[in-house]
């Protein structure tokens, strides 16, 4: 990149910078004092942080990937609190950088300042964008590192193709779409550079992170790839109705490309497609390729649930080529191309709330509840028990339960009920939460007569041993 193409983008980055701090002290900032949208894989994910962080020798399952918590873990030892602000702030951080990284893509695919800008602040008012800006998934760093990959390996100083090999690999680390869409960014470089050093180096870095977790996995597990037994293993109580159901698997995730892009910018992508081949322009096929692998998992069977937040590629490259699709009618008719701004513009503004609320699930309010009493009446320190039904089923909610009630892990015991039922000798300083079925119901046959119930819900009821 030359000095007069760093003069260029400096400009965009600033003002996308702005935007952005504009944006989220409107959107985002009231968020972040309230509990966490979205399923309970938030707390989850925080749990096995601070897991790390006490139990240096701790061992997952090799299911997540280690780089996301290996980041996270540092503002999280600097801050603990039970909105887990550290982390969130760090993850708005993130965001912002990531919007100034969508400008300058899309700066590199037109040239022009100004669509670069536009570029930006459609990443930012983007209802997936904010909703994980809020929260401590691995999505936005995700974004933030590709996105930061394929800009440094789209230009032309060769220096910047090193930053781009080693944010690939760290991306790798953090999320396994990064391990399949290797070939694609391999595909997208060639067709770029034409450069076949470039090329090796890029296909070697990109094998140092999987082999190694490949090894690691299979010396502790005995599989090589674990998350595929973890999966199945989910996969089982999932919607069978649409396993095995190529059309209901297509629906499932064109509802979700339709919650993250509205459909204006679909259509513009989509008749953008021909121009990027004409172009040389590969950069399409990181988002079409991430839509049929999806596909195919929910039709193999071996996905439990269909989160729009898995689908955080499309905002970092629909944009920078919807708008340079949009370059022609730029330069010979702007006041048109005003126009259709305009209207893209106010179509996600109107668009937004019922986007949002379908990208967003509300926090579990009955697991909050509970945590909250415990915390309130647990002058003692006693012991809680999770009593569950099955230990792998219940990390959300379990997750979410010990979070709020703020007790150390070490005095936090999961239980399943058929451990439970032969566990009759009661305990002083024990606090039982008991997880209720799925119907709400207390299960009489592992609950002992006459223990006092101090607190009940839908879902839970607690009982002081």
């Amino acid at each position: 990149m030359t000095v007069s193409e760093k003069k260029e983008i400096f400009w965009p980055f600033l003002i996308v910078g702005f935007g952005s701090i504009v944006c989220f002290v409107l959107l985002v900032w009231p968020l972040l004092g309230k509990p966490m949208m979205s399923e309970g894989n938030t707390y989850s994910r925080l749990q096995t942080i601070v897991m790390e962080i006490n139990f240096p020798n701790y061992m997952t399952d090799f299911s997540w990937l280690p780089f996301y918590n290996k980041i996270m873990m540092w503002p999280l030892k600097w801050n603990f609190d039970p909105s887990a602000l550290s982390v969130r702030y760090l993850t708005l951080l993130i965001t912002c950088l990531t919007s100034g990284l969508v400008g300058v893509l899309t700066y590199q695919l037109t040239r022009l300042k100004s669509l670069s800008v536009v570029a930006g602040s459609l990443y930012l008012i983007n209802p997936l964008t904010i909703s994980l800006s809020t929260l401590t998934l691995s999505e936005n760093l995700w974004a933030f590192l590709v996105i930061l990959s394929v800009v440094s390996l789209m230009g032309k100083n060769k220096k910047y193709w090193i930053l781009g090999m080693l944010m690939w690999m760290i991306s790798q680390g953090v999320r396994y779409e990064s391990w399949y869409l290797t070939p694609i960014l391999m595909f997208i470089v060639w067709m770029r550079h034409k450069n076949i050093k470039l090329l090796i180096s890029v296909f070697l870095s990109s094998l140092v992170f999987p082999f190694y977790w490949m090894m690691e996995s299979y010396k502790y597990t005995g599989v090589y790839l674990n998350i595929i037994n973890i999966k199945k293993y989910y996969a089982a109580n999932g919607p069978g109705d649409i396993y095995g159901n190529l059309w209901a698997s297509v629906i499932v995730w064109l509802e979700r490309v339709e919650e993250v892009i509205s459909w204006p910018f679909i259509l513009i992508f989509v008749v953008g497609i021909n121009q990027s081949i004409r172009k040389m322009i590969w950069l399409w096929l990181m988002p079409v390729v991430s839509i049929i692998l999806l596909i195919i998992q929910v039709f193999s069977g071996t996905m439990e649930y269909f989160p729009a937040r898995y689908l955080v590629i499309l905002p970092i490259i629909v944009y920078p080529l919807v708008l340079m699709t949009l370059k022609k009618i730029y330069l010979t008719n702007s006041v048109f191309f005003l126009m259709i701004i305009v209207f893209l513009f106010i179509f996600e503004f109107i668009s937004f709330t019922p986007r949002i609320g379908l990208i967003s699930e509300m926090p579990n309010k009955d697991a909050i509840a509970v945590a909250e009493f415990v915390k309130q009446n647990n002058d003692n320190k006693k012991i809680i028990r999770y009593v569950t039904e099955d230990i792998k089923d219940t990390t959300w909610t379990y997750s979410t339960v010990w979070y709020f009630s703020q007790i150390p892990l070490s005095n936090f015991l999961l239980v399943e009920k058929k451990n439970y039922i032969d566990n009759v000798e009661q305990k002083n300083d024990l606090i039982t939460v008991f997880e209720k079925g799925n119907d709400g119901k207390l299960d009489n046959v592992y609950v002992k007569k006459g223990k006092k119930i101090v607190y009940e819900n839908e879902f839970y009821t607690v009982f002081d041993n």
